[in-house]
């Protein structure tokens, strides 16, 4: 599992790294729909448990306080 997920974050970085570079509008063009779908299937699950763990202690949060002053 560890291999893969290596494996997985190595391709993502040479990606990123072409899509800085933009050497010829070909490649970038022929890149376009996987960095599209790689932007789909990765930040929204990277960014998604942080906002989710932002919005449970804020809820937890605002739970905890009227308990406390009572």
């Amino acid at each position: 599992m560890k291999f893969i997920t290596r494996i997985k974050h190595h391709s993502h970085e040479k990606v990123m790294a072409n899509h800085a570079n933009k050497k010829s509008p070909n490649v970038e063009c022929f890149n376009e729909p996987v960095l599209t779908a790689k932007k789909i299937s990765q930040h929204p699950l990277a960014y998604g448990k942080l906002y989710l763990r932002k919005a449970i202690n804020r809820y937890f949060w605002q739970l905890n306080v009227p308990a406390a002053q009572s």
